[in-house]
């Protein structure tokens, strides 16, 4: 009995001091834990959380770091005055990176600060290594396309002493010239459709000058109004103009202003014959679209990449695909106009795995036109979580005020951000590194707004016979697989059936 009774006594010895042990242990993790930074999920993927400073002053940018920078990673420069005045947006970048955050930095991409861009893309790899994460550069493209200008736009090319113009109105939707020294020629693209083409030849000598106008319009009914409009200029004699108005039916038939058919033929063969015309329409086609598109895009980051090894980024709320086609690294998806975050993000992660290229998202007014129209706090916390949990690797809330340079968020936003950067990025049970199994393609270079059934396809085009059917399809496979699958395009499908393991078509085949 009493050596039992001392084995039990050694045995309760050895777990009082066991139990110190540990006690101990887990003291001294405890204190090790809150005097160092978590370590990082092995299992999560890169994320970057931040906000956006659109003000005019060193100082207020300098009070936002503070504000954000115990639960965020990132802070996004995206002030019009900043990049225009170097030296105070410099001190800003340091502020931040000082603190802890790394930088992405936004120019509008104009060919008048060409310079100044390349000169700041010199400073930032040197001063602020791998904290400057690259290039919001030019924002909103593909919306542009659709409602606004394209930003071919106010591009101006000189190629072979020429230059080379696109531009993009409400009124014309897009305006593309071509001008050289004997030679201007201007093209509209109509959201109703019709194309109309302006030229003008020149030739100047002995001090005269002579102008050949032309203008042709292509109705959607397959008319074709064709104007010339001859003019010269003497100094020593009164301007002589000689003009005619001409309509070209798809029948053959030519009618002049007046209404009166021409008929004669020795008159109508020197016109040029209709489908000649209509075969020189523009932008006929979808693919047309995309490739001016894409390729007038690319101009401006591949500007960027010609210089730099940093990573070029765009925000958008609308065709994301063609501008991961257009070269860009990141596109961040706009939340808050749009009424479907899932089908967005569908959009944006579809696109950006097809292209190998990590995506993300931006918190945006509710109202897209009303920068007081701020989504709630619980709402940008859903909108955070959401992006996150979908495989997003950049989420960034817009703080903009077109009155207050330090934006208008408030404290219930600034506390959904950090509850946001406690709940979900530190919390090791939570991921971001997802991957879709999913997927549903979409018709090759159908470049469709999607914000409604009525959307505009490349801002030029109302819905074809296809919208409906895809728009049922986007709706149905949203709502069946709760936002889980990719939206992608034809163009990709063949890689497609190696990534996923249900791939769907807009026409119901699979």
């Amino acid at each position: 009995m009493a050596i039992c009774d001392l084995k039990r006594d050694n045995v309760y010895a050895l777990a009082a001091v066991l139990l110190l042990v540990v006690a101990v242990s887990v003291f001294a993790s405890v204190i090790s834990n809150s005097l160092q930074p978590e370590k990082e999920d092995a299992s999560k993927k890169p994320f970057y959380l931040g906000v956006t400073y659109c003000g005019s002053s060193v100082n207020e940018a300098c009070q936002l770091v503070d504000k954000v920078k115990n639960y965020t990673n990132l802070f996004i420069v995206q002030s019009y005055y900043l990049q225009t005045h170097i030296d105070e947006l410099i001190q800003v970048c340091d502020y931040a990176v000082n603190e802890g955050l790394d930088l992405i930095v936004y120019f509008g991409a104009y060919h008048a600060q060409e310079n100044t861009v390349t000169s700041f893309l010199c400073t930032a790899e040197s001063r602020w290594g791998s904290h400057f994460l690259g290039l919001y550069y030019n924002d909103e493209p593909g919306g542009k396309m659709l409602d606004l200008r394209l930003e071919l736009g106010n591009i101006t090319k000189y190629e072979d002493g020429g230059i080379k113009q696109i531009d993009k109105s409400i009124d014309t939707s897009i305006s593309a010239s071509d001008n050289s020294a004997s030679q201007y020629k201007e093209t509209y693209f109509q959201k109703t459709g019709v194309i109309s083409t302006e030229t003008t030849e020149s030739l100047h000598q002995n001090n005269t000058s002579k102008y050949f106008d032309t203008k042709t319009t292509y109705q959607l009914n397959g008319t074709i109004q064709y104007s010339i409009e001859n003019r010269t200029f003497n100094s020593a004699a009164a301007a002589v103009y000689s003009t005619a108005l001409l309509f070209y039916h798809p029948d053959g038939s030519v009618q002049d202003e007046n209404g009166i058919y021409v008929t004669d033929q020795g008159d109508i063969t020197q016109f040029t014959p209709y489908q000649q015309l209509w075969d020189s329409r523009p932008i006929q086609t979808y693919s047309d679209a995309s490739k001016v598109y894409t390729d007038g895009m690319q101009k401006w980051v591949d500007f960027v990449k010609n210089q730099s090894t940093c990573k070029v980024f765009t925000s958008d709320y609308a065709l994301y695909w063609f501008d991961y086609e257009a070269g860009y690294d990141t596109v961040l998806a706009q939340l808050g106009p749009n009424e479907n975050p899932k089908q967005e993000i569908a959009l944006v992660r579809g696109a950006a795995s097809m292209h190998d290229k990590p995506w993300g998202t931006i918190l945006t007014w509710k109202n897209g036109t009303d920068p007081s129209s701020l989504m709630s706090g619980d709402e940008m916390f859903e909108n955070l979580r959401l992006s996150y949990q979908s495989g997003a690797e950049y989420a960034a809330v817009f703080n903009y005020s077109p009155d207050n340079g330090a934006g208008l968020l408030q404290d219930e936003h600034y506390l959904a951000i950090e509850r946001f950067w406690k709940e979900i990025i530190r919390n090791p049970d939570i991921t971001n590194n997802i991957k879709m199994q999913t997927a549903l393609v979409l018709p090759a270079d159908y470049g469709w707004g999607m914000r409604s059934v009525n959307d505009t396809i490349w801002g030029l085009w109302q819905p074809d016979d296809k919208a409906a059917q895809i728009w049922n399809a986007i709706q149905n496979h949203l709502d069946s697989k709760d936002g889980k699958l990719d939206i992608i395009y034809e163009d990709s499908a063949a890689q497609a059936n190696s990534r996923y393991s249900n791939v769907y078509y807009w026409n119901n085949t699979t």
